[in-house]
This record gives structure tokens, C-alpha cells and sequence, in this order.
């Protein structure tokens, strides 16, 4: 099933390709699961210079993830954003507790050049007591157009302490 009990952690070792995963995209966007690295994990890969003109954003969402039993929580990463135009990609993270219908913004930077970082933000107050947290990492451009530039993801989590058993009431 396409449903996880927290703490979360994708690293997409038993991933095929990203058909077989529980992440959800729009049909047409350049996001791809890259299984060809020698000696690496699998690892979710956009292509910005895949862009069409005009203004974009490419999102990628999480299966359902059951923090109710959070005691603390995080949601972490592991991204590299390789690109020769770093001031017009903006990266983001957002959460949502109720299917989509409303998302808060989690971490954003610009895309900066070919840094590597592995942002961790304290997602506690959102996901506490939630049965359906999502998870969704995002890349835009206001001015479009194809950007050269490849954001590389790995080790995608939502994690902390959990209650064993019941939480209390």
C-alpha cells in the first residue's frame, strides 16, 4: 500500500523506477527516478532544463505518511541542485494534512549552484496528532523557460520519536 506509519524514510533502494514508488507527479513532468549510478542508491532526479517557456513549477508528493504517534518530528533530506543559472530556480518543501487542499511551506533557498545539503526543519507543530501528512518538494521558476540544472534527492524523511502503543489523549 501507498500508506507509511512514522518515522519515514524513503531511499528508494527497492525502487525500480518511479512508476513503481508511492510518489505521485503530474503526468509530462521531467521528474525521473535515476537507478545508473555506480556504486550509489536509486535517487529522484529533475531536469530543469526540460522546462517549457513561460513560468513552471514541478512538484513531487510523498505517499501518506500516519504521524499520529509523533512525539517529534523532522522532515529531512539529502539534495544537490547542479545548475549555470542559480538565481532563477527557486527549491521548496511543503506539508499537507488534509490531502492537498492546503500546503505550508516548510524550507525553501534559491538555487544556488552546485551545492549539496541536507536540510532537516522541525515539522513537529504541523504533523502532530495527523493521520495523512504529505510530503512535497518543489522546484519553480517565475521567468521559465528551460533552465539548465539537474535537483538530485535522496534519503527523503519525515522522522523523530514515536509513541509505542496508544498516544495519549
Amino acid at each position: 500500500t501507498c500508506a507509511y506509519a512514522f518515522p519515514w524514510l524513503d531511499d528508494f533502494t527497492t525502487a525500480i523506477d518511479l512508476a513503481n514508488t508511492c510518489w505521485t507527479v503530474e503526468e509530462g513532468t521531467p521528474w525521473t527516478l535515476d537507478t545508473s549510478g555506480a556504486g550509489t542508491s536509486p535517487r529522484l532526479v529533475l531536469d530543469t532544463s526540460e522546462a517549457p517557456d513561460g513560468p513552471w513549477e514541478y512538484c513531487i508528493v510523498s505517499p501518506a505518511i500516519d504521524a499520529h504517534r509523533a512525539l517529534d518530528a523532522s522532515l529531512s533530506f539529502w539534495h544537490r541542485f547542479t545548475t549555470t543559472e542559480p538565481d532563477d530556480v527557486m527549491l521548496y518543501a511543503r506539508l499537507t494534512v488534509d490531502d492537498g487542499a492546503n500546503w505550508v511551506d516548510v524550507w525553501s533557498e534559491a538555487g544556488d549552484g552546485n551545492a549539496s545539503s541536507r536540510p532537516s526543519e522541525d515539522v513537529f507543530e504541523l504533523v502532530q496528532g495527523q493521520e495523512t501528512v504529505r510530503v512535497a518538494l518543489c522546484a519553480s521558476s517565475e521567468t521559465g523557460g528551460p533552465k539548465p540544472g539537474l535537483w538530485v534527492l535522496d534519503d527523503i524523511g519525515l522522522v523523530g520519536d514515536a509513541f509505542v502503543g496508544e498516544p495519549p489523549e
